[in-house]
């Protein structure tokens, strides 16, 4: 199995922490439902798709319009994809079809020995602070931010998207 997260790190090992980490690996296990659990409007979508573009757009270079978080998901970088695709409407159509695939699996607990073996590979971080926000997410539901180092040096703008969806829609993309 491919470790994604020792890419997310490798990438920005130097904005990195452990919060950032934390919420990657639930990013990874909940895809887009780590925050959402019902479909939402998709003009609610594609405002935030605009504001998001329009506050980060001069700052993001260059980045991957499709960054593999897990075997189900991605993450589809905001910025990137709008300069390619020029359409706004096009990614929060997509997002919105991740709706289609939901399952209660998305929203299970992230399993202990799963954790465990993600965080094994780690060296430099605190890891019972990560252990800490992966449990508070998996007793509560709490997803943290992106720590300030992260956002003011790597200035994430992204919508999860599930691999399946985007392979459905290839040949739009």
């Amino acid at each position: 199995m491919h470790n994604y997260l020792n890419d997310e790190i490798a990438l920005y090992k130097n904005f990195i922490e452990e919060v950032d980490i934390a919420k990657f690996i639930i990013q990874a296990h909940s895809g887009p439902f780590h925050i959402l659990r019902e479909r939402p409007d998709i003009k609610y979508i594609g405002e935030r798709i605009k504001n998001e573009y329009l506050q980060n757009h001069q700052l993001v270079r260059s980045q991957e319009i499709f960054q593999q978080i897990s075997e189900k998901c991605s993450r589809v970088h905001i910025t990137p994809f709008l300069r390619k695709y020029k359409s706004a409407k096009l990614l929060a159509e997509l997002f919105l079809q991740n709706f289609d695939f939901y399952s209660d699996e998305y929203i299970l607990p992230i399993e202990e020995q799963k954790i465990n073996i993600l965080l094994s590979q780690l060296n430099g971080y605190n890891i019972e602070i990560i252990k800490n926000l992966l449990k508070k997410y998996n007793d509560e539901g709490f997803v943290p931010h992106h720590s300030e180092t992260y956002k003011n040096n790597v200035h994430p703008s992204y919508l999860i998207i599930l691999n399946e969806v985007i392979k459905e829609n290839i040949t739009l993309l």
